[in-house]
């Protein structure tokens, strides 16, 4: 008589994520079920966006969407949930009821009560993109550049009541190149943290992994970017604003004025200058202009976005807004 096969047990997970970060470890998720129970998905409501200020829903909602639809009408489904207040009495009931043994959490968007973390055996394990406990808060990616990092990676930690203090589960670091943005970084911090969550979550919920505490005397905070933050300073060093560049994009961008306008600088270098006033063109070629900065350096600007118009190279934007000597930026 044939000897039955051991069944191995799934990991039972909550998913929780909203934005394009959160779909790589979703993805990951669905292409694992034989590993993986997703018993819900909780991600952010659907929300006014754009100029026109359209409802849209999340990148996660729409994946989730995606994939209900490709299933047959006896497949097992998961349901979607959109609570406007995760810590709601409502949405604690509704979460209890589902009965899964730990929360996935990426980039979802709220903090997470005590209430909320022991609805589950295994708590919450949360993906952040950095290594813990450098860059805690809303925007580890961006201020990882601003800083001029040369190595970050992404966490997979126990979720505790307060901001990205809990205790850390596995690490992945990587060492950033000088021409990295921030959609780079998003990208290849995304595909690490997924991987992390396959490797380690199942260990996590067996015992097989034990959490480590984080070093509180090495935290630094990454706090919500501004828009204000894109403005830039013709004073400072033409790195630090190659940097500003490279982490401020998509958004909300880095600009200067030119006679009032604004214009969007998408693409640039630097190089060591002293040979104008801080803000004054000093160089320009077929492909290029060249900004005086600070500290005896320039910016050497290779696509700009005017104000009202759309990105082009320095080439096409001298021929509509020709300089002459003297021109200065930030005006």
């Amino acid at each position: 008589m044939a000897k039955p096969v051991a069944t191995v047990q799934k990991t039972k997970v909550v998913f929780m994520g909203t934005p394009e970060f959160a779909c790589s470890t979703f993805n990951m998720l669905l292409s694992n079920q034989d590993i993986f129970e997703i018993c819900a998905v909780i991600t952010q409501p659907d929300k006014p966006a754009g100029r026109d200020m359209e409802v849209q829903r999340s990148a996660v909602k729409e994946m989730a969407e995606k994939h209900l639809m490709t299933l047959s009408k006896v497949a097992k489904k998961f349901p979607i949930l959109t609570p406007e207040n995760i810590n709601s009495t409502e949405a604690l009931r509704s979460v209890k009821e589902i009965m899964a043994h730990v929360a996935i959490v990426v980039a979802y968007g709220q903090l997470l009560s005590a209430e909320f973390l022991k609805l589950f055996d295994h708590g919450a394990v949360n993906v952040h993109a950095s290594l813990l406990p450098r860059w805690r808060g809303a925007a580890p990616i961006q201020w990882c550049i601003l800083s001029q990092d040369s190595v970050t990676g992404v966490t997979l930690q126990k979720v505790a009541p307060k901001l990205d203090s809990g205790d850390i589960i596995a690490q992945s670091q990587i060492v950033i190149d000088e021409s990295w943005d921030a959609p780079k970084l998003y990208a290849d911090l995304a595909r690490r943290g997924a991987d992390l969550v396959k490797k380690f979550v199942p260990e996590y919920v067996k015992g097989a992994v034990k959490p480590q505490p984080q070093d509180e005397s090495l935290v630094t905070w990454a706090p919500k970017i501004k828009k204000e933050q894109g403005l830039i300073d013709w004073q400072k060093h033409a790195k630090i604003i190659c940097a500003q560049i490279r982490a401020l994009t998509p958004w909300p961008g880095t600009w200067t004025t030119r006679e009032g306008k604004v214009v969007k600088i998408l693409r640039a270098t630097w190089i060591q200058y002293d040979g104008g006033q801080i803000g004054e063109l000093v160089g320009l070629d077929k492909m290029n202009f060249w900004v005086q900065c600070g500290e005896k350096t320039a910016l050497q600007v290779s696509v700009v976005q005017p104000e009202s118009r759309s990105r082009m190279p320095v080439a096409e934007y001298v021929k509509g807004y020709p300089f002459k000597k003297g021109d200065r930026l930030g005006t």
